[in-house]
């Protein structure tokens, strides 16, 4: 009896293990391929800051650069705001 429910315990922590593997690996996909998109954003970012410069539109690229860094500046104060919480908190392992 005893061995019968070791083997079902094995099985419950096999199962338990699984989930949380796939789980882990989905989120990993997702929060990548948001990289992927912000990487690709900001090459076509540049990319058409060259073709201003290329064309010798300085007045486009004053507009394009200026509206990037507004775009900018959210992401900004949030990495900071960011790194101020890690350092305060506590980690809790669930």
């Amino acid at each position: 009896m005893a061995e019968e429910l070791q083997r079902e315990t094995i099985a419950a922590d096999k199962e338990i293990i699984s989930t949380q593997t796939f789980d882990v690996r989905e989120s990993w996909k997702f929060a990548h391929s948001g990289q992927f998109l912000g990487f690709a954003v900001v090459v076509m970012y540049f990319v058409i800051l060259g073709l201003t410069v290329w064309f010798n539109n300085l007045a486009m690229f004053g507009v394009i650069a200026g509206a990037g860094a507004i775009a900018g500046l959210p992401s900004l104060v949030r990495s900071f705001q960011v790194k101020n919480t890690k350092s305060d908190s506590v980690l809790v392992k669930k």
